[in-house]
């Protein structure tokens, strides 16, 4: 939702799939916090493989075969505890300010602005 895009961090447990062209070296994932490795190109077995995490960088290194390779992984989850406050204080505006016809952008309060610029990661469109 909203404080998900504002923050850059995935906050429920989600599927993602990554498609990179003939990789060599340790491969980026584009969002974090990483859970596990799910698949490489359709294999469940992905032992070959080893995911790293470190801070808000997780990387995927083994032996990549050659052409586009598709890593499935899971991210998301393990919520700090401010960003949930956020989206507590956001859902709360959106109650307060409900309309039947009223205009559906709502200006997010300043409150959650601070409380999600503590955990945004990278370069994120709020």
């Amino acid at each position: 939702g909203k404080v998900s895009a504002m923050s850059g961090l995935v906050l429920a447990v989600e599927t993602w799939e990554l498609r990179v062209q003939s990789p060599s070296g340790p491969v980026a994932l584009p969002v974090t916090p990483v859970v596990r490795l799910v698949s490489i190109n359709g294999d469940a077995d992905v032992s070959a493989f080893s995911l790293d995490v470190a801070g808000d960088c997780a990387t995927v290194t083994g032996p990549w075969p050659a052409g586009e390779v598709a890593i499935v992984f899971e991210a998301g989850g393990n919520v700090p505890a401010q960003l949930t406050l956020a989206i507590r204080m956001l859902v709360a505006t959106w109650f307060r300010d409900r309309e039947a016809t009223g205009d559906p952008v709502i200006e997010v309060p300043y409150a959650v602005e601070s409380l999600v610029s503590d955990h945004r990661r990278g370069w994120v469109m709020a």
